[in-house]
């Protein structure tokens, strides 16, 4: 018998043989191991502003990316011997070493601080802006620091009543500290790996959102709380597929109310869903949006100007403004998309019964977007799980080269005083878009070379 053939176990239970490769699942678990120590060294540096530079953060991001890309190629394995307990073992392992880490390259967190603060302290996070505050005694000390963190404090909040509650939470948990709200969202992100574990068969497509690098970064280090509202999204597409009715419109509703993403999938999702569900969903976003607009007219003040004057890290849009005005560029780039979605819901109205590529339609958004944060990915990667496809895990990667900004924290990430805050340099954003273009070519012209093979087989069989 040689090393292979010991390394392998055969246990029977009735007709059915598992074979258990305690080789693959040794290497499995000491890949999982590195990639802790890599998270290890990522948290420590993040705990001190003045050694987290970005030459560290781009170093562990590519070794990790190297341990996943290897261990993906065992498919085998994850068919075989490597469990979804394994899997979610290191997922966790992972989650709790970035939640005792610091943000990375980031300050959103200190509005959702503020907002959680403002929500308990007067129910109403969206009427003064933060700058309203800054000669106001009253406000405790470790809530000034909060205020002095935050990014355009002249503008009212433009979070969704969805997550203003997961702030409250974090408050509550936490006052004044982002680690409540990391421990919040880290925790949701692993019941989202068990939905998404759900929805698909394959072990191995969970394992490349569970063990992926920037959903760990962007929800366990830095607390975005996207991973809040497509966490109820997966949930309602679950809902949808055991025709659980009130879960699909209630979860729906939830994710449409945290953030607006979540608006271009719902029609898809509620054409499904038989009609009288329609008007529970609606009361669901009434009923979450109710108790705010009550207080306040300046619900979605914050978001109309997100939506007027923010630029960054764009792709369509980036590239018609070199040459266009800005208020041309916008209306090509978000007439371009509504067209595209438009054009693809009456695809789907006369083909009902086709496979909607939820992840076609959330890049297509993104793409189009005047702004693309690398954790607005976070919305697709999911549907990544349920639809695999090699463009959207490497693009999950090439997105995280927008923080090679002027300055995005404290401090200069690229520490060149030539380059303003939140600007990214042109060769930055080709060498971005590039890596995006190519995968997503060669993507392509694989699913075109299957198809002709495919058609190939056909015909000889045929004849």
């Amino acid at each position: 018998m040689n090393k292979c053939e010991k390394s392998k176990v055969t246990i029977k239970f009735g007709k059915q043989a598992i074979f258990v490769n305690y080789h693959a699942q040794n290497r499995f678990h000491g890949f999982g191991f590195l990639s802790l120590i890599l998270y290890g060294l990522l948290a420590w540096y993040s705990l001190d502003l003045e050694r987290m530079t970005l030459g560290v953060f781009y170093a562990v991001m590519i070794a990790l990316g190297v341990i996943i890309l290897f261990v993906s190629l065992d498919k085998t394995s994850f068919k075989n011997t490597i469990s979804l307990t394994d899997i979610v073992f290191w997922a966790i392992a992972f989650r709790i070493v970035g939640v005792l880490g610091a943000p990375l390259f980031e300050d959103d967190f200190y509005r959702y601080l503020w907002d959680g603060f403002q929500f308990a302290s007067t129910g109403d996070p969206y009427f003064l802006a933060p700058s309203h505050f800054f000669s106001d005694d009253a406000v405790p000390a470790i809530f000034q620091s909060v205020l002095n963190g935050i990014n355009y404090p002249d503008i009212p909040t433009i979070y969704g009543p969805s997550l203003q509650y997961s702030f409250l939470l974090g408050y509550w948990l936490t006052p004044g500290n982002v680690q409540g709200l990391q421990i919040i969202y880290a925790a949701v992100d692993v019941a989202l790996i068990l939905v998404l574990a759900q929805l698909t068969r394959s072990r191995w497509a969970v394992f490349l959102y569970a063990w992926n690098p920037l959903v760990v970064k962007e929800i366990a280090f830095t607390a975005h709380p996207d991973g809040f509202g497509v966490f109820f999204l997966m949930l309602a597409c679950l809902c949808a597929g055991r025709q659980r009715y009130w879960g699909v419109v209630v979860f729906l509703a939830v994710s449409v109310c945290a953030k607006p993403f979540a608006w271009f999938i719902a029609p898809f999702i509620l054409w499904n869903t038989p009609r009288r569900y329609w008007l529970v969903f609606t009361v669901s976003v009434i009923t979450l949006y109710l108790p705010f607009i009550l207080q306040s007219s300046n619900v979605l003040t914050g978001l109309f100007a997100f939506g007027k004057d923010w630029q960054f890290n764009s792709f369509l849009y980036g590239g018609l403004v070199l040459f266009l005005p800005a208020l041309l560029a916008k209306g090509l780039s978000v007439g371009g998309f509504l067209l595209g979605y438009l054009a693809y819901a009456i695809y789907f109205v006369r083909n009902p019964a086709t496979t909607i590529r939820y992840d076609w339609i959330l890049a297509m958004l993104l793409f189009c977007s005047p702004v693309l944060n690398p954790w607005y990915w976070l919305w697709v990667l999911p549907f990544g799980v349920l639809f695999p496809s090699r463009w959207v895990w490497v693009t999950s990667f090439a997105l995280m080269l927008a923080y090679m900004t002027g300055a995005y924290m404290t401090g200069e990430n690229m520490n060149d005083p030539t380059i303003a805050a939140y600007d990214i340099p042109q060769w930055v954003l080709a060498l971005e878009y590039g890596i995006v273009g190519v995968i997503i070519l060669l993507d392509v012209l694989s699913q075109r070379r299957n198809t002709l093979n495919i058609d190939r087989k056909t015909i000889e069989k045929t004849l």
